[in-house]
């Protein structure tokens, strides 16, 4: 996944490439779609490669990522474990329930590029 805007440039450097691009296109107003038409045009300015560097398949591809994320993510899963069989009444225990994310992203696989997986309760 790549980083996100505010992490390449920080709020003083976005600033100046919004102002910049104002003042060269006699605009008063950044419009998204004007912006990325303007810059589909100049492989030099910084912005360029972020935009269109990766390709419009990649970049429809990283989209559509986006959205599944935004799908999944705040979602849970109720587990609910039964009591132990076979036990003394008198230590009867009641079932556990609590919730989990339905999916995860495993630190262990971030190295590998990371991605989300179904939570399994039985493997923790």
């Amino acid at each position: 996944m790549e980083d996100r805007i505010d992490s390449i440039w920080n709020k003083d450097e976005r600033q100046e490439i919004v102002d910049s691009y104002l003042t060269e296109t006699r605009r008063n107003m950044f419009k998204v779609d004007e912006f990325t038409e303007w810059l589909e045009d100049k492989p030099d300015h910084p912005c360029y490669d972020r935009f269109f560097g990766s390709g419009d398949k990649e970049a429809a591809r990283q989209y559509r990522m986006g959205l599944a994320r935004q799908l999944i993510s705040g979602l849970r899963i109720q587990v609910h474990i039964p009591p132990v069989e076979k036990v003394d009444i008198s230590q009867l225990a009641t079932a556990i329930s609590y919730e989990a994310p339905a999916f995860i992203s495993p630190m262990s696989r971030m190295c590998t590029g990371g991605g989300y997986v179904p939570y399994d309760p039985e493997s923790e």
